[in-house]
């Protein structure tokens, strides 16, 4: 008697784990890819240099192999308590990727430390 209880209880779990994966299965919980945007760095420009974006989105800066001067990506100015993160990139000529993610809606202000006059701006939208 016993064991039929335990074959049953063993039924009734496996039962329940075998309804509750195809349940959840729905799709609402499944987060979606975020959107990459790709910015190439060339000899003393950001291609593009302007960008909207959607929050979530990422942005995945690439070194051009044409490049013979060292580059990087520095956040100069950012949204209300973003700008107190700031980041750089790696400094090289080429075969650098760096990417970032932007979660808070707003004004992003870049540009490469060596270059000052190589800019970017990127709009963050909610």
């Amino acid at each position: 008697m016993r064991r039929a209880r335990l074959i049953a209880l063993s039924v009734v779990v496996f039962g329940i784990a075998v309804v509750v994966p195809a349940a959840s299965g729905s799709g609402s919980e499944t987060k979606a890819k975020p959107v990459v945007k790709t910015v190439h760095i060339g000899d003393d420009f950001y291609a593009p240099g302007k960008l909207t974006i959607k929050r979530g989105s990422q942005i995945k800066w690439i070194w051009d192999k044409t490049n013979f001067d060292s580059h990087n990506v520095t956040l100069i100015k950012g949204p209300r308590g973003v700008s107190a993160r700031k980041f750089t990139s790696a400094t090289g000529s080429t075969g650098i990727h760096f990417e970032r993610e932007f979660l808070t809606p707003g004004t992003y202000h870049f540009e490469c430390t060596i270059h000052l006059s190589m800019n970017m701006t990127v709009i963050v939208k909610g």
